[in-house]
Order: structure tokens, then C-alpha cells, then sequence
């Protein structure tokens, strides 16, 4: 079975932000690591907000003009526009939650998920340098732990990636979805972008 991880372009589209101090008063001050690692609902207590998406190119927080149909926002949740939510809720919606956020007069959704599919680890390997772990060398997944699931987190990379099935990935690419890459080499290093 081929998977492949998602790869936000961060630099044609920035970052999201979304209304961070919210999100905070809300929930907490490691309310970004929860919503990371989550296996849960978490959106008892969403607020209104909404989300500006940042060049991250410069130091003067220039808003980006074009935006994404389909992004990643704190690793491990999608952001979706209105298009990108009607394509892919069906195959989303048993592995996540939707949390509603505002981005220029149009209602987004982050789908923070909460699927996670287990590592292979005779396949598997992770990468070190004399100061630790740096990233990961080879990954696979059981097939088993995947199951039906469209798109999944790991914590083999401790939830730093989303990954997803052929289906998912055929769908954002038929459709044209902009804002990521799919790559079917599921190695990486911690802090790289694209």
C-alpha cells in the first residue's frame, strides 16, 4: 500500500495564524501540543477566531494574496477552505474533528486529526546526531494500523507529519487543490519546510 506526507508550501502560501491568545484563554498555554497530539474531541471550547495567513519570508508580517485550498496548521491538523471541505469531508470525518475559524470573510475549518497509524519498525528507522534525535531515516507503517483511514499522524516522529492514503491524495490532485506537495518518501528531518 503507497502512503505519502503532506507538505504544506510554506513558500508560496506562509504560515496560518490563528487567533493564538483565543486559543489560549479558551483552553491553556499547551493547548498547541494537545491539539498536535489529540486522539480526542478537543472542540468543546473553540472560540470564534479567525486566521491570517503570514509571509514567513519577512520581518514586517506582510499578509500572503493567494490562499490555499488546503494546508497544514500545527503539524498535524489540515486547514480547508469551503471547496477543500465539501471534496474531502466524506473521507475525513471519522478520523478528526472540524473546528470552524474565519479567513477573509469566509467560514475554513482546521481538522485537527486524530487518526494514528503505528510504524512499522523492522522498516523503520530514526535519524541521530551527536545532540539527538534529528529525524526520520526510513518509515513504513502496518497496513493493519492504517486500515480504512484516509489520513493519519504518527508518534514514531512524534506527530510532526501528517500522512495519508493514495485515495486522499487522488482526490486533492484531481480537484486541483492547492497549498501541498504529497511525497512518497516519508523521511524527514525536524524543521524542514517547503
Amino acid at each position: 500500500m503507497y502512503y505519502y506526507r503532506l507538505q504544506a508550501l510554506n513558500s508560496v502560501y506562509g504560515i496560518l495564524e490563528v487567533d493564538t491568545y483565543k486559543l489560549i484563554d479558551a483552553y491553556h498555554d499547551d493547548i498547541f501540543d494537545e491539539l498536535r497530539t489529540s486522539i480526542n474531541p478537543i472542540g468543546k471550547y473553540w472560540p470564534k477566531c479567525h486566521g491570517v495567513f503570514y509571509d514567513m519570508t519577512t520581518t514586517d508580517s506582510q499578509v500572503m494574496s493567494d490562499t490555499p485550498d488546503i494546508f497544514i496548521w500545527n503539524n498535524t491538523s489540515l486547514v480547508l477552505s469551503p471547496r477543500a471541505l465539501k471534496l474531502l469531508e466524506n473521507i475525513l470525518e471519522s478520523f478528526g474533528e472540524l473546528l470552524p475559524f474565519d479567513h477573509n470573510g469566509e467560514q475554513f475549518h482546521l481538522f485537527v486529526v486524530h487518526a494514528i497509524a503505528e510504524a512499522d519498525f523492522s522498516k523503520s528507522e530514526k535519524m541521530y546526531d551527536e545532540f539527538g534525535e534529528i529525524g526520520v531515516k526510513h518509515l513504513d507503517f502496518y497496513p493493519e494500523s492504517v486500515g480504512s483511514k484516509s489520513i493519519f499522524k504518527s508518534n514514531f516522529d512524534h506527530y510532526r507529519h501528517l500522512y495519508c492514503t493514495q485515495e486522499f491524495r487522488d482526490i486533492c490532485i484531481q480537484n486541483n487543490l492547492k497549498g501541498m506537495n504529497f511525497t512518497d518518501k516519508l523521511n524527514s528531518r525536524i524543521g524542514e519546510t517547503m
